[in-house]
């Protein structure tokens, strides 16, 4: 278990005490260990953070490292914020935090407009082939659609084959992709791109690019039987 520390910022109250929480600080670790207890905090402190107006600070200035998981846990925060009317600022982004995020263009996952990020799961069929698109952000919230629109493609699959387009998906977190390998274990699955660069971030951090058949593009995915591996 790695070391996190999520401490609230506090103003003065001009009294000698302290005032409003203006915000949160991180210290430490922010991976897969201690996502959801950064959530946890975070979700706890909302309610006074959105009290001391529309821009929630997150401090991270001590951000010593974060991983995948920690940057969905981030845009999950975000997320939840946007849906009262807050704005999530991430202030003082430690070397390492910047770093990460602007590799495959995360950071300007971050500077999007939030509703441009909402998670759709779709269904629909190119004559015999089921094709699930999934667009936005999706993360755990959206496992059960996910999971849902599996049962719905294999159900009417004559094929037996189902095709995932994920062009249009911004960024994806560890539990997509055990739904996609268990769809993978059950029958054939095609992915359709391109992969925008945080999924495909995510398909190499996990040595994955390489097991699932990924096509180029949504023709190509629902019309070639070949597509490498």
């Amino acid at each position: 278990m790695t070391e996190l520390a999520v401490e609230p910022i506090l103003g003065d109250d001009g009294c000698g005490g302290d005032g409003a929480v203006l915000g949160l600080r991180v210290r430490g670790v922010l991976d897969q260990d201690n996502a959801e207890e950064f959530l946890e905090a975070f979700r706890a402190a909302l309610p006074n953070l959105r009290a001391a107006g529309s821009d929630i600070r997150i401090d991270c200035a001590d951000v010593r490292s974060c991983d995948y998981a920690g940057l969905s846990a981030l845009l999950m925060a975000r997320r939840e914020a946007a849906e009262i009317g807050a704005q999530l600022v991430l202030e003082r982004q430690s070397p390492q935090l910047a770093a990460l995020l602007s590799v495959g263009g995360v950071s300007d996952l971050l500077s999007q407009d939030p509703d441009d990020e909402r998670p759709e799961v779709a269904v629909a069929w190119a004559g015999p082939v089921p094709v699930i698109t999934l667009s936005g952000q999706v993360d755990l919230d959206s496992v059960e659609d996910i999971t849902a629109a599996f049962a719905e493609a294999r159900e009417g699959a004559r094929e037996g084959r189902i095709v995932v387009d994920l062009s249009r998906l911004e960024f994806a977190d560890s539990t997509t992709l055990h739904v996609l390998l268990r769809a993978r274990a059950s029958g054939e699955l095609v992915l359709a791109g391109p992969l925008r660069p945080p999924v495909r971030l995510l398909f190499q951090i996990t040595d994955l690019l390489e097991v699932f058949r990924i096509a180029d593009g949504l023709d190509e995915a629902i019309g070639a039987q070949d597509v490498a591996p």
